[in-house]
């Protein structure tokens, strides 16, 4: 049996898991990227957690996952009495292999895009304007965003499992 990589990532109203929310979680699993938006945050996470449920044997992939994107769905799950999966083991975060386990190491993923001529952000766009987009109601511009993210995370794995860095 082979593992499977999950990538994701995912969009928020803002930082802090207490006030704002997950907007989107951007999902590639082989060929296929899905993207999981719902205006029910606990449907999200829902089908989220639901999704990582069906594969027996699975690694997460991300980059600044294990600093934002894990805890900020664990917390959101937490407030929606939504039950988790343990992902302890079963995550790479792409950012902390990068820096060598340096938390606070230097980099993001567009700066690793540019430095490794893969597609970055979709139209410059950065997280910071998925709040406004999704205040607008312009999701198809967060679902652009969120896919692009995945696939600039999917490229950089590719390249990492390349030189023996995963």
């Amino acid at each position: 049996m082979e593992r499977t990589d999950i990538i994701f990532d995912i969009e928020t109203t803002g930082l802090d898991p207490l006030t704002d929310r997950v907007v989107s979680i951007g999902v590639k699993v082989g060929a296929e990227n899905t993207l999981i938006m719902d205006k029910d945050e606990a449907a999200m996470l829902n089908q989220f957690w639901g999704g990582l449920r069906s594969y027996e044997w699975f690694r997460l992939v991300s980059f600044n996952g294990s600093t934002f994107d894990i805890p900020f769905l664990n917390i959101r799950s937490l407030l929606h009495s939504m039950k988790v999966v343990d992902v302890r083991g079963k995550h790479i975060d792409l950012r902390f292999v990068l820096n060598y386990g340096q938390k606070f190491g230097n980099g993001k993923l567009q700066e690793y895009a540019d430095f490794l001529g893969i597609a970055g952000k979709y139209e410059g766009i950065d997280g910071s304007a998925v709040p406004l987009l999704y205040a607008n109601g312009d999701f198809e511009m967060i679902e652009r965003y969120a896919i692009q993210d995945v696939e600039t995370t999917f490229e950089l794995l590719q390249r990492a499992k390349q030189v023996g860095l995963v």
